[in-house]
C-alpha cells in the first residue's frame, strides 16, 4: 500500500515473529506487522490526512503493546487464544488498512496539495495562517461526501 515512499506502520518484534513462525501461527516473517498507509507528499501536511494518520498510529501501537506481551504467556491455553485473537486483529487490520487507503487514494487524486489561508488575527493584529485539506473530495474525510463526487 506504500506510495512515494510515505507512511505510517508498525515495527516489527523480532522474538515475537520468530516464536510465530516457529509455532506455525504464521508462514512469513511480519505477517502479523499491520500495514501502512501513504499519501502523496504534497497531502503529508494535510490536517485531514495528519490526522487519520494519527489515529491508525495509535492503533497500530496498540497492538505492538499486544505483540510485546504475547512472548511473557506461559501457559499453552493462554497463548492459544492470543494466537487466534492476533490473527482476527490483523484481518480487521487489513481490511480497514484497504478501505481508508482507498479513500485516501480517491481524495488525493484531484488534489494538489494543501490550501493554506492567510488571514489577520483582529485580537492580535497579527496575520495568520490555518492550513486545510486541498482537495475537492476533501470531506470525505469526515466520511461524508463532497459536492464533487464525480471527479
Amino acid at each position: 500500500m506504500e506510495r512515494n515512499g510515505n507512511n505510517t506502520t508498525g515495527g516489527s518484534d523480532g522474538k515475537f515473529e520468530e516464536m510465530m513462525l516457529e509455532g506455525g501461527i504464521i508462514d512469513e516473517p511480519n505477517e502479523l506487522t499491520p500495514p501502512s498507509l501513504s499519501a502523496p507528499g504534497s497531502c503529508l501536511e494535510c490536517p485531514m490526512f495528519r490526522r487519520k494518520a494519527k489515529e491508525w498510529a495509535k492503533l497500530v501501537g496498540e497492538f505492538e503493546d499486544v505483540k510485546r506481551i504475547y512472548p511473557r504467556i506461559e501457559t499453552e491455553p493462554e497463548r492459544c487464544i492470543a494466537e487466534v485473537a492476533l490473527a482476527g486483529v490483523m484481518d480487521e487490520f487489513n481490511a480497514a488498512a484497504k478501505t481508508i487507503q482507498a479513500r485516501i487514494d480517491r481524495i488525493t487524486r484531484i488534489c494538489h496539495g494543501v490550501a493554506i489561508l492567510s488571514y489577520i488575527n483582529e485580537s492580535t493584529g497579527e496575520e495568520d495562517h490555518v492550513v486545510a485539506c486541498g482537495s475537492p473530495r476533501g470531506g470525505e474525510w469526515l466520511g461524508g461526501l463532497s459536492n464533487n463526487q464525480d471527479q
